[in-house]
This record gives C-alpha cells, sequence and structure tokens, in this order.
C-alpha cells in the first residue's frame, strides 16, 4: 500500500496513444458495422424488387 493509500491512482495509466489507438479501433468497428448492415438491407431490398417484379 503507498503512503497515502490511494493504491489506485499509484498504478500507472495507459500511454495516450494506447487510449487513442483503442478508441479508434472500436470507432471503425462501428462504422464498417453500420456499414455492412446497409449493404445488406440494400441488397435484400433490391432482391425484393427484383422478385416483385417477377412475379407481377
Amino acid at each position: 500500500m503507498s503512503e497515502n493509500g490511494d493504491d489506485a491512482a499509484s498504478e500507472a495509466a495507459p500511454p495516450t496513444e494506447v487510449v487513442q489507438t483503442i478508441q479508434r479501433r472500436n470507432w471503425t468497428l462501428i462504422i464498417v458495422g453500420i456499414t455492412a448492415v446497409i449493404v445488406g438491407l440494400v441488397g435484400l431490398g433490391w432482391i425484393a424488387g427484383a422478385i416483385s417484379n417477377l412475379l407481377g
């Protein structure tokens, strides 16, 4: 235990670059995921329209 009793504060925090890299990776995954969902929905809509045109 440290002199002033705050062990959590005495531990070294990760460097700013590490935190920014993790945040950037999280945002990148979110953007890629949203883009994939949008592309999937557009594809499903296109397929539904093509089937609708074939049937009627």
